[in-house]
């Protein structure tokens, strides 16, 4: 993986959140802490969307199911 070097501002907040966040992963590097934490929230992302693709295409099978009883009851 190619590197790139930046030179970047953070809030006092967000500097503590990475410092701490490389003491617990016993990481060693800022960029390295800030990659993983950027790989972390990608990957919750993506479960995230698929959890929502996920429920709405229960529901959408669900509303077909109710579809097709309330039109076979309406035949009857």
């Amino acid at each position: 993986m190619m590197k790139e070097r930046m030179k970047v501002s953070l809030p006092p907040e967000v500097k503590k959140y990475i410092q701490s966040y490389m003491r617990e992963h016993h990481l060693s590097f800022t960029g390295d802490a800030i990659s993983r934490i950027c790989q972390e929230h990608e990957e919750a992302q993506k479960k995230e969307d698929d959890s929502i693709k996920k429920i709405v295409k229960d529901v959408t099978q669900h509303i077909n199911g109710l579809l097709v009883k309330e039109r076979l009851h309406m035949r009857d």
